[in-house]
């Protein structure tokens, strides 16, 4: 779908550009949060306070941005899998298949939906999986389990994009698709709904995830 592609390009750009503007803040030695003023009230010398305050406020515009292509390529979906499930076209003798996007069937569990049979996203294979989770994260209070492998976090499908669909979302919920081991070689795919923050341990998420 042209639609679908031409998301996916504008998510990549943006992310490229958030990477670009959080590089400012690195360079800088600070952060979001980081006061930009001294205790009496004046700007500090010995950052580029002007630089930092542009990069911040085109962080958060980007954030949104990045927040509203996600919204509308989740909301595309269901969109391909109606075309997925659509009659092949015939041209003259020749059957020509529409280009499958979902494999066989799965069961899938939703917190909203409860249990359905639903196609596997076969276009979207596990990239990494859950070898650690912290008690009390926000992984954990999500719902996500060790060894849970992920086929999809938010719009991201690899491992590059995973940082910023994670800080893009930071106090944002994000859904999160994964495949669940079922201990007789069958998976069942769970839709969950995680939400990056701040929280007493390390990160935003609270889990350690190994590529595949």
């Amino acid at each position: 779908m042209d639609k679908y592609k031409e998301l996916e390009a504008r998510k990549k750009e943006i992310e490229k550009e958030l990477e670009t503007q959080e590089t400012v803040l690195l360079r800088e030695n600070v952060n979001m949060d980081t006061p930009l003023i001294t205790v009496d009230g004046f700007p500090r010398s010995d950052i580029d306070v002007a630089a930092i305050r542009i990069a911040r406020s085109k962080i958060n515009a980007l954030k949104n941005d990045h927040r509203q292509v996600e919204q509308e390529l989740l909301e595309l979906l269901p969109q391909l899998f109606q075309q997925s499930q659509s009659p092949p076209q015939r041209e003259q003798t020749k059957s020509v298949e529409p280009e499958s996007l979902f494999s066989p069937s799965t069961q899938i569990e939703s917190e909203s939906t409860g249990t359905a049979t639903v196609p596997t996203l076969g276009r979207y294979p596990t990239f990494c999986y859950v070898d650690a989770v912290s008690p009390g994260s926000p992984i954990q209070e999500a719902g996500v389990c060790l060894g849970d492998e992920i086929v999809r976090f938010g719009t991201a499908t690899q491992m590059s994009d995973l940082s910023v669909a994670v800080q893009a979302n930071e106090n944002k919920p994000i859904s999160v698709m994964l495949a669940r081991d079922q201990g007789n070689g069958s998976h069942t795919l769970v839709t969950l709904l995680v939400t990056p923050r701040r929280w007493n341990g390390p990160g935003l998420l609270g889990c350690h995830l190994m590529p595949k």
